[in-house]
């Protein structure tokens, strides 16, 4: 079984407001034979096997997700999951003979996203919607091989990320 460290991060400068950018960044590391404890350490050391440090995520993503709405971090952050299950899923990286763990620095993305914070805004609902139809099961189910998990963004930074 091969094993995955995907970290995601998004952002958005002008939080709140109409029409502003929105940015990702992801760095998927091959931790088969390497141990990835709580402090995520020796990250940097090691080579990514794929990488976007700065992506618009409004190029990736359907214009209806953010068209006439109010952009946030929040939103970014979920979109930019949504960009690396993509990223993933085309990679053929879900698949069952791997574990692919994601860390965000979002805790309340992942919460909502996983069915277990309430989701109170209509656009990160649509967001939502938008990431399972992604994940929608073919021949396997991808969520199968998928690990979502929050760290602080202080560790965050130990991924190459450092937002």
């Amino acid at each position: 079984m091969r094993k995955y460290a995907a970290y995601v991060d998004g952002g958005c400068p002008g939080n709140g407001h109409h029409a502003c950018s929105m940015f990702g960044s992801f760095v998927v590391y091959d931790t088969t034979h390497h141990i990835v404890d709580v402090t995520h350490e020796g990250l940097r050391e090691m080579e990514p096997l794929m990488e976007n440090l700065r992506f618009d995520v409004s190029m990736r993503v359907p214009s209806d997700m953010f068209t006439g709405r109010k952009v946030t971090n929040n939103a970014a952050e979920a979109l930019s999951i949504a960009c690396l299950l993509i990223e993933l899923r085309e990679a053929k990286m879900l698949t069952p003979n791997n574990m692919v763990t994601v860390y965000s620095d979002s805790k309340l993305v992942i919460n909502q996203l996983l069915g277990m914070y309430k989701v109170n805004h209509q656009h990160l609902r649509q967001i939502y919607k938008y990431i399972h139809t992604i994940m929608r099961p073919k021949k396997y189910n991808p969520w199968k091989a998928l690990c979502i998990e929050w760290i602080p963004g202080e560790t965050m930074k130990e991924s190459r990320l450092g937002h």
